[in-house]
């Protein structure tokens, strides 16, 4: 792994690295959305529309998923956990990075449903560009450990320079994460999950760019994009390492959780959605 594209005279991580282009690709292609709706812009720029969105976006998502790793899944509330390279959970920085979006949309009069639109493509490509960050670094959103003799152990790997290294034995005991002390451990080879996110992630972004001139009721796009993404992320948990994510309801992780209820909010505004198109169609 290569957790570090710099790290002399100051670290320069590769996280970091995909998340920023992550956001510039997002940048660049929502602009270009904006432009083609400019008539539902109500005389605002697009450019002015884009900076405050990816500004509130980066900055909250990145809180709010601080916020949802420390009061969830961290062993204690501390500045070094806090300061940690990792320590990142997803649905604390959707939910704050969205808030904060839509209370901005709703404040300079923006077609809520049509700007959701306009962003869900944006929203899972950068998931797939974190994810490719993830990997990079190591940073403990590996998989389970593969079975030698199973079929799918040709496509597992380890983690040993990662932020997070993969499991390994030391002195005849399994750890979670190996000692560096330890003498010639034996890494497991553990499924890669952050490469099969980023496939599935930018195979949504490629759909969802595909639909998004073809799908003309405003909030449908979002919607799908809500009950795939869902679909995925709750999959997905259940050949991940727990690492931190204690398990909760019916023995789900909190991940599990929210991904459940965000396929069950695509399904809500997709049936308000259908009411609504089907009431106006009616009127005389």
């Amino acid at each position: 792994m290569h957790p570090w594209l710099i790290e002399d005279p100051f670290r320069v991580g590769t996280y970091g690295i995909m998340a920023f282009i992550g956001f510039m690709v997002a940048y660049a292609l929502f602009i270009q959305e904006l432009k083609r709706r400019r008539d539902f812009l109500n005389g605002m720029k697009p450019t002015v529309i884009a900076d405050v969105t990816l500004m509130l976006a980066v900055f909250f998502g990145i809180l709010g998923s601080k916020l949802a790793f420390m009061l969830f899944e961290a062993p204690e509330f501390s500045v070094e956990m806090l300061m940690w390279n990792a320590g990142l959970t997803w649905y604390g920085g959707w939910f704050l990075g969205c808030g904060a979006v839509v209370l901005w949309f709703r404040m300079r009069r923006l077609n809520v449903a049509m700007m959701a639109d306009l962003l869900a493509p944006m929203l899972a490509q950068g998931y797939a560009f974190g994810r490719v960050g993830c990997q990079l670094a190591g940073d403990g959103d590996f998989g389970v450990p593969c079975v030698p003799e199973n079929i799918d152990s040709a496509i597992c790997m380890t983690y040993p320079q990662g932020l997070v290294p993969s499991p390994c034995y030391a002195g005849g005991v399994e750890y979670l994460v190996c000692p560096t002390d330890a003498i010639d451990p034996f890494w497991f080879p553990v499924h890669p999950t952050p490469i099969y996110e980023s496939i599935t992630g930018f195979m949504l972004f490629g759909l969802l760019w595909f639909l998004r001139k073809r799908i003309h009721l405003n909030g449908v796009l979002f919607a799908i994009y809500c009950l795939i993404a869902g679909v995925l992320r709750f999959l997905v948990e259940f050949i991940r390492m727990p690492e931190m994510r204690p398990e909760r309801f019916l023995g789900l992780r909190d991940a599990q959780l929210i991904a459940i209820a965000q396929v069950l909010f695509g399904a809500i505004i997709i049936a308000v959605v259908a009411t609504r198109h089907r009431s106006a169609k009616a009127r005389p």
